[in-house]
């Protein structure tokens, strides 16, 4: 026989009010004849007896957790704030807890809804899924095309075979730029700018069959219209005189919005690492400072201003050529990070210079 005795530790009010007996922080003692008096942390750690309790425990917030997420989603959604930090930590740690929650797990996006990994792809709740009534059912030939319709789809997904990717942002204001690009093409975007979720998003891909997490900047691929644009190597020696950068990947889209004239691309594979390397000091204050991912520019082709930057070269004007590439480059650079005090002045007297031609 084991008896639990705990003291309940809410983390929010709203949530007390929904799960009082859940979602606690439990600190107690374990009252069992076959424990000794005298125990040590390892000993009760490595206890079958305080597994089956931890295992019960875990399972029965799990269960709450998607009975909500279920049942009662309006209020799931209002504290899934407060409750996230918990859920994904526990996540991270215990991949059989994971495994239980992975479709009551939310995301929010930057337009403040909140969304099962599901539910990002298809565009749908679970509460949008209900039949729908009688007298708007499809007659019987509109269904069968319909039906058809749906197992040619599901084959042609089959076949595809292709891994899903959830774009998200971890610095919304920062990113800015790169978030209204993606919106205005319909792809959603989802914000994880907590500590945790480098974490999170590591032991995700790993849960949740054939997923991705890509941020803002790492991927361009649905911005563009899909178009060869013609490589400019006159316009990518420019940019890598003017950067002083002479290993600078410059590429060439046609993007689908023409106001950018340029982004900036880091590899997300080497940004994870560099996050990776910062988080646990193994960089000095300068390497820090200089990502040791290389950045790509892309210049956007279907931009007025790189065409107008076209002319110019062509023109043979190198000085007011290389004011534009350099002005280009220091705006993808805010876009993408907060500028040094080098670029931030390089930055200005550029735009005193600007505003005083007018």
């Amino acid at each position: 026989q084991v008896k639990l005795y705990y003291n309940q530790v809410f983390v929010a009010d709203n949530v007390k009010e929904i799960m009082p007996e859940y979602l606690i922080m439990l600190r107690g003692v374990i009252d069992c004849p076959e424990l000794p008096l005298n125990v040590s942390r390892s000993y009760l750690q490595n206890n079958t007896y305080v597994s089956r309790v931890s295992a019960h425990i875990v399972k029965k917030i799990a269960d709450k957790v998607n009975a909500l997420c279920n049942t009662e989603r309006e209020k799931y959604e209002k504290i899934w704030n407060d409750i996230r930090i918990f859920i994904e930590y526990a996540a991270v740690r215990d991949r059989k807890f994971f495994d239980r929650v992975k479709d009551s797990v939310l995301m929010k996006l930057t337009d403040g809804s909140c969304v099962t990994v599901e539910e990002y792809f298809t565009g749908k709740k679970a509460d949008d899924e209900a039949e729908e009534p009688v007298e708007n059912a499809e007659k019987p030939a509109e269904a069968a095309e319909t039906a058809e319709a749906a197992d040619k789809a599901a084959e042609t997904a089959e076949k595809k075979d292709e891994v899903r990717t959830v774009f998200y942002t971890n610095d919304p204001a920062q990113q800015s730029q790169y978030i209204s690009l993606y919106t205005s093409q319909g792809v959603k975007v989802a914000v994880l700018d907590h500590l945790v979720d480098a974490q999170f998003i590591q032991s995700a891909e790993t849960v949740y069959d054939k997923l991705r997490f890509v941020r803002v900047d790492a991927d361009v691929s649905k911005l563009t219209t899909g178009d060869s644009a013609t490589e400019n190597k006159d316009i990518a020696d420019l940019f890598r005189r003017v950067t002083g950068n002479d290993k600078l990947e410059v590429r060439f889209e046609s993007f689908k919005d023409s106001d950018a004239p340029a982004l900036l691309n880091l590899n997300e594979d080497q940004r994870r690492m560099d996050d990776f390397m910062k988080a646990y000091a193994f960089m000095t204050k300068s390497e820090a400072a200089a990502p040791m991912a290389p950045q790509s520019l892309i210049l956007n082709t279907a931009s007025p201003l790189y065409a107008h930057l076209c002319e110019v070269v062509e023109g043979g004007n190198s000085e007011r050529a290389e004011f534009m590439a350099g002005y280009i480059w220091r705006l993808s650079l805010m876009a993408h990070r907060r500028l040094e005090a080098e670029e931030l002045n390089a930055f200005l007297a550029d735009s005193y210079k600007l505003l005083g031609s007018y």
